[in-house]
């Protein structure tokens, strides 16, 4: 074991005002892992990223992002979502639709309301939905 193996240092390529950085980690056996698919989401408002069977993670990009925003859900197969940066104690509405663009024929189309959720966050402002079938639509978080 080498000590501090585990240490990750990490610089934006172009310095600025404010920088994000998101990292994944995916934990098994040596040679088992790297094998799951994981894709950045860039929305409105949000950064964050899927993982292969596991959750959509969105985080805020600004205090703007606590009145609401938007993001296109990659095609992946996760079941729950969890947003950050929200105001505590607030209802937001989930707008789910088909996304403008999509390869898969079994896609909601552009545009059709799919589902519609209204959920409280909780006292640190994150949101947390377990459902199936999250992939490959697009999703509008207003707050009401």
């Amino acid at each position: 074991m080498v000590p501090g193996a585990w240490r990750i240092e990490v610089s934006p390529s172009i310095p600025a005002e404010e920088d994000f950085f998101l990292h994944v980690f995916e934990i098994g056996n040596t040679g088992a892992t790297g094998k799951k698919r994981n894709e950045l989401i860039d929305g409105v408002n949000f950064l964050g990223a899927a993982s292969e069977a596991g959750p959509f993670v969105l985080f805020s990009t600004s205090n703007i992002a606590s009145q609401g925003g938007e993001v296109s859900l990659p095609d992946l197969a996760c079941d729950s979502l969890i947003a950050s940066g929200l105001l505590p104690h607030t209802v937001y509405e989930l707008s789910f639709t088909g996304p403008n663009v999509s390869s898969s024929p079994a896609a909601v189309l552009p545009g059709v309301l799919a589902n519609m959720l209204r959920l409280r966050t909780n006292s640190k402002g994150v949101l947390r939905l377990e459902k199936m079938h999250l992939g490959n639509l697009h999703l509008r978080v207003p707050r009401i």
